[in-house]
């Protein structure tokens, strides 16, 4: 993960996003003692002093493992764009090739959830979270970078994945809370239609003189082409601690009304709506009539597995915080324990999904 950490510092974030990808032969020994020395000062004026570097090698018999250095054996060429130049003699794989290298020791949701901060405008810390100017990767180099490396082993979970993950995602919970609404029910999603997020609304600001404007909602969904939908598109708006200040609010109040008067319509959800299995049932029900959506009736047994899916994709995103990869090690002891885990039922009356 060693890349990951050094892809997340906020001092490199100019020069990531400046620098494009390079080619570059693995090289086939681990590099010198004074080699290493000279690499983790250079590092360490960017913030980065880890205690172990983790380094790509091209010869079996190179492959070491040490206290203060790991090595990974990378046979063949790689792709151009497998590559960032940091400094001299100093290069970090991609966030593009990370995802591939990532792809066979995260779990899928896990691997989903990181793509969404690469793709996305917010990088994870121990220590919190920071805002990035722009993602550090797109859909399109991603694309781009899996069809260069063709049936390279992890790719084909990545290009899965990437169908998935979302792009300009603000922060974790916008992830998240994309995840369960867009996501199949057979995932444990609602399978609502997400056109895009913090994606630009042109409407007229109310109180201005009529003066045209735009509003970003977190997440905004479209009805199908035809449907009898009230509104033309429905907004939906995660509203964490920084929403509670008076200033704040009362620029959430303006964006909803002034999206209501261009013709859509705006939910927020807080942590304790998102964590209420119930509450975000029903809502997304009504986010589902204002879409134009048909109420599916469903059998009681098929609407029962659906909600344990549910309830299911919210505990294991509230299990991946971005920093501590363990979902594979969770299954594998799941799987140990005696006997399956006892399922809880939810008594259920209506279906929606």
């Amino acid at each position: 993960m060693g890349a990951l950490e050094l892809l997340r510092c906020r001092s490199l974030e100019g020069l990531l996003a400046a620098a494009g990808r390079t080619s570059l032969s693995v090289p086939a020994a681990v590099p010198t003692a004074e080699q290493l020395a000279t690499a983790r000062r250079g590092l360490a004026t960017f913030g980065y002093a880890p205690e172990r570097l983790e380094l790509m090698v091209g010869d079996l018999s190179s492959r070491v493992r040490r206290k203060n250095v790991v090595t990974h054996l990378q046979k063949g060429a790689l792709p151009a764009s497998s590559f960032v130049h940091i400094l001299d003699g100093i290069h970090v794989v991609s966030p593009e090739h990370l995802c591939v290298q990532l792809a066979t020791r995260l779990s899928r949701m896990e691997l989903t959830v990181l793509m969404a901060e690469l793709l996305g405008t917010y990088a994870l810390r121990e220590d919190g979270m920071f805002s990035r100017e722009a993602p550090l990767m797109t859909r399109e180099s991603m694309k781009a970078h899996l069809d260069a490396l063709g049936e390279f082993k992890g790719a084909r979970v990545a290009r899965e994945v990437l169908g998935r993950a979302p792009s300009n995602s603000a922060s974790p919970m916008e992830t998240k809370l994309y995840l369960r609404v867009s996501l199949p029910r057979r995932l444990g999603g609602y399978a609502l239609p997400v056109k895009a997020l913090n994606e630009k609304i042109e409407v007229g600001l109310i109180g201005m003189g009529g003066r045209a404007g735009e509003r970003r909602p977190d997440i905004t969904m479209l009805p199908k082409e035809g449907a009898d939908a009230p509104y033309a598109f429905v907004a939906l708006e995660y509203d964490g601690e920084a929403h509670l200040t008076r200033a704040r609010q009362a620029a959430d109040q303006r964006r909803s009304n002034e999206i209501l008067s261009f013709g859509g319509r705006e939910y927020h959800v807080n942590k304790e709506l998102y964590d209420n299995l119930s509450y975000m049932d029903d809502l997304m029900g009504c986010v589902a009539a204002d879409l134009g959506r048909t109420p599916c009736r469903v059998t009681r047994a098929l609407g029962e597995k659906r909600r344990l899916l549910r309830l299911s994709l919210k505990r294991e995103l509230d299990h991946i915080d971005g920093v501590n990869w363990d979902s594979k090690a969770r299954e594998k002891a799941r799987s140990a324990s005696k006997g399956p885990a006892e399922p809880e039922y939810v008594p259920l009356d209506e279906y929606w999904f």
